[in-house]
C-alpha cells in the first residue's frame, strides 16, 4: 500500500498536470482571440483603405471634369440625394437642382474658369474632405445671361480686368459608396461676391 506521502505526491502530480493543461488552454484561447481581432482589424483597414481610395478618385475625377467643362461627368460624382450650398444663402437639393445651379458656369456665363487645387485635407474616418483652391477666370469670351450679369461683367472689366481669380475652400461629405452627398463652398466673404484679385488671373 502507498504511504500517505506517496498518495499526496500523486495528487500533487495530477493537479500539476491539470493546472498546466488549463494554463495551456487559456493561452491557446487568448491566442485564437487575438488572431481573430487582428483579422477583423485587417478587414476593417482594407475596407477603409478601399473607401479612401474611392473617395480620392471621386474628387480627382470631379476636379478634372470641372476643368474640362464636363458637367455630365461632374454630376456622376454626386449621390442622388446630395445637397449643395454655394455660400450665397441658397441650398440646392438633389442632382437636378445641383445641375441647374452649375449650368450657367458650364455654359460660359461666368467666363472660362480653371480650379487649381492647393490643399486637400481628408478625414477618412468621417468621410469628409476640404479642398483649398484658386479659381482663375478669363472673361474675354463671357456669354452673360441677362442685364444684371452683363452689367456685372462690365464693372469687373473696369475694376479688375479680363483675367483674375479668387481663393476659396470647398468642404465635401461622402456617402458609403464614395459619392459626394454634401458640398459647401466658402469664397463669398460676406459681400455676395468673392474677393477678386487680378494677380491670380
Amino acid at each position: 500500500m502507498k504511504s500517505s506521502n506517496q498518495r499526496t505526491n500523486s495528487w500533487l502530480a495530477i493537479f500539476a498536470k491539470g493546472g498546466l493543461l488549463h494554463l495551456m488552454l487559456f493561452f491557446a484561447i487568448g491566442l485564437i482571440a487575438s488572431m481573430a481581432l487582428v483579422a477583423d482589424a485587417q478587414v476593417l483597414n482594407s475596407k477603409g483603405s478601399a473607401l479612401a481610395t474611392q473617395i480620392n478618385d471621386t474628387i480627382t475625377r470631379y476636379m478634372d471634369a470641372f476643368n474640362a467643362n464636363d458637367l455630365d461627368t461632374v454630376m456622376t460624382c454626386f449621390s442622388d440625394d446630395s445637397i449643395y450650398q454655394p455660400g450665397d444663402g441658397k441650398t440646392h437639393r438633389g442632382k437636378a437642382e445641383i445641375r441647374a445651379a452649375f449650368e450657367p458656369q458650364f455654359n460660359g456665363a461666368w467666363g472660362a474658369l480653371r480650379w487649381d487645387e492647393h490643399d486637400r485635407i481628408f478625414d477618412v474616418e468621417n468621410r469628409k474632405m476640404a479642398i483649398r483652391y484658386v479659381c482663375r477666370v478669363d472673361i474675354s469670351d463671357t456669354k452673360p445671361r441677362g442685364l444684371r450679369m452683363l452689367y456685372r461683367g462690365i464693372v469687373i472689366r473696369l475694376f479688375v480686368g479680363k483675367r483674375f481669380g479668387w481663393q476659396g475652400v470647398d468642404v465635401f461629405h461622402f456617402d458609403a459608396d464614395g459619392k459626394i452627398k454634401e458640398k459647401y463652398s466658402y469664397s463669398w466673404y460676406g459681400s455676395n461676391t468673392p474677393h477678386l484679385q487680378p494677380e491670380l488671373g
